[in-house]
């Protein structure tokens, strides 16, 4: 397989902009509702892009929506993992069915395949974050599982709000360090409108662009690891990577005087030491001290770490003390 990294050596060129998206005026989305059974799980979506995300980003879905299917099928073995997916040629959906399928289930895995509609540009060969090379035969795909882990995180950022859902765990928690390094804004900007060079030179501020390269190729490599053991290791050796890069990020907005001691102990925390231990930050985010431990706090998750072992330059949101209360049975 060619690696990520022979972009660069081999002269790629991935356009800065996937030309300019034709703004026009934003489809009634009740007019194209003809998706049956899923017709409020696309209403909903559409509605929470609008309500959540910048409008300029709603333009290759306003376009996509009017011709979308989405097709059910039979899930013939109960073993395959795919669910579901997006074929970009023909804007098809498809969602593969059992018996025993949730709603929530159902749900999560459609609002995850309507982001990778909202984000095919470029005749399906920009997917979001990736993009596909076209060989002799089929074509060869970039940066997918950074791509994935961002749709997912997306999806639960946004949508779905299924944050105790493991889909794409790894990836997510990558491409959501990635973001932080980046900014939010910047990175769902390039997501839904731009491609992989502009994310490479978004990360480019802080690091090499081979520097850049190389951490998506290792994200690519540790995603198709099959050896468990070296799969875990290589994952937190790119976490590492990421959490180094959004030190780098916070000690230059510090000596710039961007940020003050607090916020860059705080946003240390959270995006470096934290971050290092598989901890995913989100607005939401607070510490509460409790007896000898912290408890962390978050959308994502929770940690608790004794209080010998982290050390806080500022003073946590809450603190509280156990308290056990005997319950009197009859």
């Amino acid at each position: 397989m060619i690696g990520i990294k022979n972009i660069l050596n081999k002269n790629y060129v991935l356009k800065t902009t996937i030309g300019t998206l034709k703004k026009e005026n934003h489809s009634n989305i009740s007019d194209y509702l003809k998706f049956h059974e899923y017709n409020s799980i696309v209403e909903e979506f559409s509605q929470k892009f609008l309500d959540n995300i910048d409008k300029e980003n709603y333009e290759v879905f306003n376009k996509k929506i009017k011709s979308l299917k989405i097709k059910s099928k039979k899930k013939k073995d109960q073993s395959d993992e795919c669910c579901a997916y997006y074929i970009c040629n023909n804007n098809n959906i498809i969602i593969y069915r059992t018996k025993n399928d949730s709603n929530d289930s159902i749900r999560e895995r459609l609002m995850h395949e309507l982001l990778h509609a909202a984000s095919s540009k470029g005749n399906g060969l920009y997917g979001g974050l990736s993009f596909a090379s076209k060989k002799e035969r089929g074509y060869l795909k970039y940066a997918e599982a950074l791509n994935e882990g961002y749709t997912e995180y997306l999806n639960q950022e946004y949508f779905s709000r299924n944050t105790s859902a493991d889909y794409y765990y790894g990836p997510k928690v990558l491409a959501a360090g990635i973001e932080r390094l980046v900014g939010k804004k910047e990175m769902e900007k390039i997501y839904f409108t731009g491609t992989l060079l502009d994310l490479i030179e978004a990360m480019g501020v802080y690091c090499s662009k081979e520097e850049a390269l190389n951490l998506i190729y290792n994200i690519e490599e540790y995603n198709l690891e099959k050896d468990s053991k070296i799969r875990n290791e290589k994952y937190i050796k790119v976490r590492l990577q990421i959490a180094k890069l959004n030190k780098i990020k916070l000690d230059r907005e510090f000596q710039n005087g961007k940020i003050d001691y607090e916020t860059y102990e705080k946003e240390k925390l959270f995006n470096v030491d934290l971050y290092q231990k598989n901890f995913i930050y989100a607005e939401e985010a607070g510490i509460i001290e409790e007896d000898d431990d912290y408890i962390i706090y978050g959308k994502f998750g929770i940690l608790h770490e004794p209080k010998n072992q982290l050390k806080l330059n500022f003073e946590p949101d809450l603190k509280q003390t156990k308290s056990y209360e005997k319950v009197k049975t009859c």
